[in-house]
């Protein structure tokens, strides 16, 4: 289990859940999506912990050092051998950073985005 020195309660997450989510029969509205996201994921502590909720919803969380905040890949896409949906984060970010893009990448995830290619040119 990787800890993340900037950010410790963000780990990478063993793919243990105990409730999948099929993001393909989900709510397509991002108010409501988010609404119930809370509802079935959220512990109800605050913080609220974005990682879990990725965890509990069956998300891999890989922190990365890298030229952008996150990304969002798909279980199926080329190059994900984990056969999970994956959130990578930037290590260099901040921790609320962190949780701000784990956080939106589990939005892409939730409202069925898929993979998009990252554009990195300055």
């Amino acid at each position: 289990m990787y800890k993340n020195p900037t950010c410790s309660h963000l780990t990478t997450v063993t793919f243990k859940s105990h409730r999948m989510f099929n993001s393909a029969t989900f709510i397509r509205d991002p108010g409501s999506a988010a609404a119930e996201v809370l509802r079935t994921y959220w512990d109800q502590k605050l913080p609220i912990r974005v990682d879990l909720i990725a965890q509990r919803m069956g998300v891999g969380l890989f922190p990365r050092s890298m030229d952008y905040s996150g990304h969002f890949v798909e279980a199926d896409h080329e190059g994900n051998s984990t056969g999970m949906p994956a959130i990578l984060f930037n290590t260099n970010d901040s921790a609320s950073r962190q949780r701000f893009t784990i956080a939106h990448e589990l939005g892409h995830f939730v409202l069925g985005h898929g993979t998009s290619p990252r554009d990195t040119s300055k």
